[in-house]
């Protein structure tokens, strides 16, 4: 008998097969779904609440969260009347086109951490300072 892996055939309605990370005595794939959340971090001091959720979305296993970033924005837009100004994600899962939209739509700023071995090119100086082609520092 063929597993539901290999046919495609899930009982669940848009279930798709995805990856995950690899743990010990767990698959690497699983059927299903997966949950993505764009959140507003609150720079308070409460020490209970400091991530509020504002938007989530059940995707099928194999959709991206970076697939989602500006549908986020839009919901956002549309029914808030506000979008966050910036956006720190995980380059893994964010495409340069959702970056550039997010940027040109809705001057969103995109942040994500620079990797270990990423070598800096004009007009980017240092970790901690963007200049533009002229040299004048970038700043929020």
């Amino acid at each position: 008998m063929a597993s539901k892996k290999s046919t495609g055939a899930y009982t669940a309605a848009r279930a798709a097969l995805g990856g995950r990370t690899l743990k010990t005595g767990q698959s690497r794939w699983f059927v299903g779904y997966k949950k993505h959340t764009l959140r507003l971090w609150l720079p308070t001091a409460h020490p209970s609440v400091t991530l509020l959720p504002l938007v989530s979305w059940l995707a099928p296993a194999h959709v991206s969260e970076g697939g989602l970033l500006v549908p986020s924005l839009r919901w956002c837009q549309r029914h808030l009347g506000w979008w966050p100004g910036i956006v720190v994600a995980d380059m893994g899962y964010l495409a340069a086109e959702s970056k550039k939209a997010a940027r040109e739509h809705w001057q969103t700023a995109v942040v994500t951490k620079l990797r270990a071995d990423m070598k800096l090119v004009p007009p980017y100086v240092s970790t901690r300072r963007v200049e533009c082609p002229q040299g004048q520092p970038l700043e929020w």
